[in-house]
């Protein structure tokens, strides 16, 4: 008998018959260098950033990642970098002051997320005046988070345009008159020294008035509703008494108190002592938000 067998045939055979084989070239082929071994920019981590508010405008004040939350920056970093962004001297840059959610950021060198401060959070700052002073300093708690009159030598029990520091009417708030029983008798302020002669510009002083006169209104005629109310009845609830407290100092310190700060006395008696009038009241009425707050 024939003895036949089937050839075992590949079942690739077929795919080669009568084509040619392939040109490879080195365009087929991509190379591994050492840079696309190292990471790529979006894998780094990036930077921390505080919104930096002053005088209307607000900048981004780039910090080291995570430099907040593991305890890093503070607030005397901060103050350096304001000096930085704003080209202010060293003897100027001394004297900015930081406030967040109304709360100074006074110690240099607290660390800045002891104060709450995380990324992205908005900063207001204030460069103070050696000799008017508008910013609102801490200070003993009898005077809330702001400041004492101690801040500011002679100040009178009542502001300059009379009434309540909160309402402008007449008589004061029950907390502040609380504050003031029992005070010992002020030391009679010692007389300046003779200063030079200063010459008067009429126009300028008609015009920082008027600034002066437009910021006590809008005081007196939107905020001063909205801070007697929260002081005589602060929301029962601590999350909304902390929010309502955080606006209405917020608000005061940017619509107000920077204000003050960016009108010039230039010398003029006049102008000096009506914008002292208002920043002693304005501390006044933050000191009756803390003590308002505090009851919740």
């Amino acid at each position: 008998m024939w003895s036949w067998k089937r050839p075992t045939l590949s079942p690739y055979a077929s795919m080669n018959q009568g084509r040619a084989p392939p040109d490879v070239t080195d365009d087929d082929y991509s190379y591994i260098t050492s840079q696309d071994l190292q990471s790529s920019p979006s894998s780094q981590p990036e930077d921390d950033i505080l919104l930096v508010k002053y005088r209307g405008r607000t900048e981004e004040a780039h910090f080291p990642a995570y430099s907040i939350g593991d305890g890093k920056l503070r607030v005397h970093d901060i103050r350096d970098r304001v000096g930085v962004m704003l080209d202010l001297p060293e003897s100027q840059t001394r004297r900015v002051r930081l406030f967040y959610k109304g709360v100074q950021l006074k110690e240099p060198g607290a660390l800045v997320r002891d104060y709450g401060v995380k990324n992205m959070s908005e900063i207001l700052a204030m460069i103070r005046d050696d000799r008017d002073s508008a910013d609102i300093r801490n200070s003993s708690p009898g005077r809330g988070s702001y400041g004492s009159e101690e801040d500011i030598p002679g100040a009178e029990d009542e502001s300059s345009y009379g009434g309540s520091s909160v309402s402008g009417g007449t008589g004061r708030g029950s907390s502040s008159g609380k504050r003031r029983k029992g005070r010992k008798p002020k030391r009679k302020p010692a007389q300046p020294p003779e200063e030079a002669h200063v010459e008067i510009d009429p126009v300028h002083r008609a015009a920082q008035l008027e600034k002066l006169k437009k910021t006590k209104e809008y005081y007196d005629n939107d905020l001063a509703p909205l801070v007697l109310a929260y002081i005589r009845d602060p929301p029962a609830d601590k999350g909304k008494s902390e929010e309502q407290h955080r606006r209405l100092t917020e608000t005061i310190l940017q619509q107000v108190v920077l204000k003050l700060d960016a009108v010039e006395p230039n010398g003029d008696e006049v102008i000096r002592s009506k914008r002292k009038a208002l920043v002693r009241r304005m501390q006044d009425v933050m000191a009756e938000l803390d003590e308002a707050k505090s009851r919740t």
